[in-house]
């Protein structure tokens, strides 16, 4: 049986490396932006190829999230959207690129909240969960614990606790994050 104690050793692992990233990250960004925009060229003939492959739209959304253009990623999970209306990595993507944008979240939740009616209608309750914890991680985010557990049921408590325990994680290192910047200055 796995204990929320070695849910949170693994989280604390991958947040630890999330960290030391975000240290090397300026370096890096150097490096890996003219690689990206090469990947996101020829990403761009593949769609030329294969127009109906909304696979590779969403890669090109990815590849431009990672090269921090973000209007580009956010119209690409969009298009993502518009031939695959209910794909849960394009508005997982959709997501992010709003929080860094920092756009108002109404019109996602009501786009979730419309999917996630779609698979409770036709019985698909584990796509419909996936789209709950879209909302359940921003309620988290914006530090509304309430809305997070109203958005999600009972059976999804294990999920919950384990949303709580990363949000706090992710909350805390952006605070260390903050506090180091500011101790640089």
């Amino acid at each position: 049986m796995l204990h929320i104690v070695d849910c949170i050793d693994v989280r604390y692992d991958t947040l630890r490396s999330l960290a030391e990233e975000k240290v090397r990250a300026p370096k890096l960004s150097e490096v890996r932006a003219p690689k990206l925009s090469e990947a996101i060229h020829a990403v761009d003939h593949l769609i030329e190829l294969e127009p109906e492959e909304f696979e590779l739209l969403l890669l090109k959304a990815h590849l431009h999230s990672y090269n921090e253009e973000h209007e580009l990623a956010k119209e690409g999970f969009e298009l993502t959207m518009k031939q695959d209306p209910l794909n849960a990595k394009a508005y997982s993507g959709l997501l992010m690129e709003n929080l860094e944008l920092k756009e108002p979240m109404e019109g996602f939740f009501n786009r979730v909240d419309e999917a996630v009616k779609f698979f409770e209608e036709k019985k698909m309750d584990s796509e419909a969960r996936e789209f709950k914890l879209l909302i359940a991680q921003v309620k988290v985010m914006e530090e509304d614990y309430s809305g997070c557990i109203r958005k999600l049921s009972k059976k999804n408590r294990v999920i919950l606790d384990l949303i709580c325990v990363e949000a706090l994680f992710i909350l805390c290192l952006e605070r260390m994050m903050k506090l180091r910047n500011s101790l640089r200055i």
